[in-house]
């Protein structure tokens, strides 16, 4: 064999070799966690996850942070013994597939610090007994995951969190009228897995519980903060302490309002007075300390108890009008022209800042946000510049104030004025003494997070606690949006793939390279 012969043979291995490494190089690339990457191409992205968990996964990332997912399963023998029972085994396996599909998305968005793990006593016992043991898992428990996160320098924290009572939104109907009785049968209504899993995540990443307490002195006499009423405020307290606050009622006394030390966070709910002097002094030497108010106005039918802000108002620079504001509302009927006249016009649309950590996602998402009621708000004139101002809520283009109709109360059709957008919500920070941070308040009027309304517009107000708090961390945590659309892949599939990637593809780069050879041979 001749040199340029030699030379021919040796550049096609070499180019071959080459092209092969190349082939290795990038199925080994995409094969790395850390570069992994999940494309969705189902119609509304319902197999993506929200951008608020993307963000937390990286971040965790970043920071070099341990995430482990550990679903445990139960054995499930026999035959259900009716309808409703076959419908359980099916909703607890549903579930299970669920969560293991919603976790390869986190695995793949977390890259090599997110690991997922799945437990089973008819599998590795062994290993199932020491991730039961390490997590307090009990067969009572049934099917479940648990959240785990290590931060470095830090003790490993961990949460459980049960498929049917926290990952999943169960309908058991009601038993069947008649002679006959019938086995209730449940149904799957929805699956709030990345709400519950994100949640507990972000949970896990704040340290102690923050101390939350309610005026109730200065509430309407008629507030019940445990009555399950629409109008009552149970479902608001019960949301503060599954976010980990620890809630205390504070009460006026021999020396006035007296903000205790350990507060975090001051909240009065639809308060039918003004602060007198000495305790409107005494809020705001709490947020000068770095503590947090959040003040709920409503509108009351009694004109004396619609308060206007008052000393504390004047401290901070805003005040309160004492009719409600309304808005005009689109009417089909009309061709989209604006309608009045209906009391529809208390509940407010609003527009909301989004530049403002409670409200950001709430504007990104386009998620609608309503208060009823409210009364709108102004900065005072004269207010102190000591205090930095903001707005948060505001309504549309179409909003007057009402004026008081027949029999005190407020007339629902606009007046002949000039309609426009009015503020209903506003920001403050104080700068502090001694504190790490400016001192907070949010004021907010209309009725938004009673038991109500707590269901639609509840993670706003948490949004605000947590804000008020100092746990940035815990806010923007978005309601269920993951819709799981699983594609399956058989195991002949599976084998045709490797087939495909390991055999013929590198097969057809040297068919290639040959062929390349012959012609330029002859």
């Amino acid at each position: 064999m001749n040199i340029r012969r030699f030379g021919v043979w040796a550049n096609l291995a070499v180019s071959a070799a080459l092209a092969l490494l190349v082939w290795v190089l990038s199925v080994w690339v995409a094969s790395r966690p850390g570069l992994r990457s999940l494309v969705d191409l189902t119609p509304q992205r319902v197999n993506s996850v929200d951008p608020v968990t993307e963000d937390l996964l990286r971040a965790l990332r970043e920071e070099g942070a341990e995430v482990e997912f550990h679903v445990f399963r139960q054995q499930v023998t026999g035959q259900a013994r009716n309808e409703a029972q076959a419908q359980m085994l099916a909703i607890r396996r549903r579930l299970l597939e669920l969560t293991n599909m919603l976790l390869r998305r986190y695995v793949a968005i977390g890259g090599a610090s997110v690991k997922s793990f799945d437990h089973a006593p008819f599998e590795d016992t062994a290993a199932y007994r020491e991730a039961a043991q390490r997590f307090s898992y009990t067969a009572a428990d049934n099917e479940s995951l648990v959240v785990s996160v290590q931060r470095e320098g830090k003790e490993r924290r961990f949460r459980k969190l049960s498929l049917l009572a926290d990952l999943a939104v169960i309908e058991r109907p009601r038993q069947a009228q008649g002679p006959v009785k019938q086995a209730l049968v449940p149904v799957l209504k929805d699956y709030e897995g990345e709400k519950a899993i994100s949640s507990a995540l972000k949970g896990l990443l704040v340290q102690g519980n923050p101390v939350a307490y309610i005026c109730k002195s200065y509430s309407s006499p008629i507030l019940r903060f445990d009555d399950t009423s629409a109008t009552g405020y149970r479902q608001f307290v019960e949301a503060l302490v599954r976010t980990g606050f620890v809630v205390k009622d504070l009460r006026i006394g021999p020396n006035g309002l007296e903000v205790p030390p350990d507060a975090a966070a001051l909240i009065v709910l639809e308060p039918s007075r003004d602060f007198i002097q000495r305790d409107a002094a005494d809020v705001y030497r709490f947020m000068q300390r770095g503590g947090g108010v959040f003040i709920n106005y409503a509108w009351s039918g009694i004109p004396d108890q619609n308060p206007t802000g008052g000393p504390f108002g004047e401290l901070l620079g805003y005040e309160l009008s004492r009719q409600p504001a309304f808005h005009k509302i689109p009417s089909p009927t009309r061709g989209g022209r604006s309608l009045d006249g209906t009391g529809e016009v208390a509940n407010l649309g609003l527009v909301v800042n989004p530049v403002n950590p409670t409200t950001k996602r709430w504007a990104e998402n386009g998620r609608p946000l309503n208060v009823y009621m409210a009364r709108p708000m102004r900065e005072r004139q004269g207010a102190p510049v000591a205090v930095r101002r903001d707005w948060l809520l505001q309504t549309g283009p179409e909003a007057w104030l009402a004026v008081p109709g027949p029999g005190g109360r407020p007339d629902y059709r606009a007046p002949n004025v000039r309609l426009s957008e009015l503020l209903v919500g506003m920001t403050f920070e104080v700068d502090t003494t001694g504190a790490d941070a400016a001192g907070k308040a949010v004021i907010i009027s209309g009725a938004f997070c009673n038991n109500g309304l707590m269901r639609f517009y509840g993670d706003f107000a948490i949004n605000v606690c947590n804000w008020l708090a100092r746990r940035e961390v815990l806010l923007d945590i978005e309601g269920a949006r993951y819709v799981a659309k699983s594609l399956d892949v058989k195991p002949q599939q599976i084998e045709r793939v490797w087939w495909l990637l390991v055999v013929w593809v590198p097969g057809a780069f040297l068919a290639l390279g040959l062929v390349v050879w012959w012609r330029r041979r002859h």
